[in-house]
């Protein structure tokens, strides 16, 4: 018997480094506005809280004279889904770690800021969705992370009990949703935030490398 029964995993920076594609279509948009690009250490600092919370921060940041976030936003996903494949892959040791969880009978799942809509062709382009038992990305009935309604919604989708629950993510996002919803919390250092932003977060588990997430829901 394992101690956890279910994995849910947040997406970017989790399971995928999306980054770079995600940083040339964020700056491919502030081109257009004859604005200046920014890196890579930036765009790590915007992702997180949904797509429209980063493109907040580019009109702030970037000086983009366009009120309307929605135009923005949807500006950017039509960039984003003409290169959200140019560089974007799985991190090592991930599919190793699926297989592994899936053959202790660990049921799992994809809880992500990100639009369905790209969630869902992200996992198809890399022919990932039969892994998983359910995938929730981002949809207008529940509030982004950290609110931990669409965690709920996940979990009751499955009917996992929060003892049964491990939430994983990369950033104090993910961490404070798994508080938000009462379950066991596990921060990985490969993505987009640091050690240190885990840690004061609180998560419950950090780990450096796929297969430690293996040893911790075994238990």
């Amino acid at each position: 018997m394992t101690k956890y029964k279910y994995a849910i995993f947040d997406l970017d920076g989790t399971l995928f480094d999306t980054i770079t594609d995600i940083m040339n279509s964020g700056n491919e948009l502030l081109e257009t506005y004859d604005k200046p690009p920014f890196g890579l250490t930036d765009f790590k600092q915007f992702v997180g809280l949904g797509v429209k919370k980063m493109i907040g921060e580019l009109i702030q940041k970037g000086g983009i004279r366009e009120s309307d976030i929605d135009t923005l936003t949807e500006k950017y996903l039509g960039i984003y889904r003409r290169r959200m494949l140019e560089e974007t892959t799985l991190y090592p040791g991930i599919q190793d770690l699926l297989v592994a969880l899936k053959d202790e009978g660990i049921k799992l799942a994809v809880l992500s800021n990100k639009p369905q809509e790209d969630v869902d062709h992200l996992l198809e382009e890399f022919r990932m969705n039969d892994q998983f038992a359910f995938v929730m990305g981002k949809k207008p009935e529940y509030p982004i992370k950290p609110d931990p309604s669409s965690l709920k919604a996940v979990m009751s989708a499955m009917q996992a009990s929060q003892t049964e629950v491990v939430f994983i993510g990369d950033t104090k996002t993910d961490i404070e949703t798994a508080k938000n919803a009462k379950v066991t919390s596990i921060g990985v250092t490969w993505g987009f935030r640091p050690y240190q932003e885990l840690d004061t977060a609180g998560a419950d588990h950090i780990v450096d490398k796929p297969d430690q997430i293996l040893q911790i829901v075994k238990g």
